[in-house]
């Protein structure tokens, strides 16, 4: 393998993506196919809550797991050398500890992170090596 080539993994937080993309009403991305781009799917998780309009209890679901899965991945992957640079599609900064320890761990891995429309984290800007708000045009 030629020195300069390097191996990226691309991480990508479908919920948060979603969220961004709903807030800008981007509605013509919201079929990206982002499966093909990870190994793990998130899970959602049916609640109870009471609804504040009519005071009834109404079925509802929310999203599990995505940020620890997507963590472990990161470390699993950087550990294991099976790739030069991370790149992260969120602004959950809940994220920033695996990079704390993909910092200690390996100080050249590289980090990029690109924020879903809408979203952004100060704390993920300031542990990347660059960053990328995803913006149309």
């Amino acid at each position: 393998m030629n020195s300069s080539c390097k191996k990226v993994i691309c991480y990508i937080d479908g919920f948060n993506l979603y969220h961004g993309l709903k807030h800008k009403n981007w509605k013509k991305f919201y079929w990206l196919d982002t499966v093909k781009f990870i190994l793990h799917l998130g899970k959602y998780m049916g609640k109870s809550i009471k609804c504040y309009s009519c005071n009834k209890m109404i079925e509802t679901f929310e999203e599990k797991q995505t940020d620890v899965c997507v963590a472990v991945k990161m470390i699993r992957n950087v550990i294991l050398e099976k790739c030069d640079i991370s790149i992260l599609v969120s602004a959950d900064s809940d994220l920033t500890p695996p990079i704390d320890f993909i910092r200690e761990f390996n100080p050249r891995h590289k980090i990029f992170v690109y924020f879903p429309p809408a979203r952004f984290s100060f704390d993920l800007q300031a542990k990347a090596d660059n960053y990328v708000k995803i913006k149309t045009g």
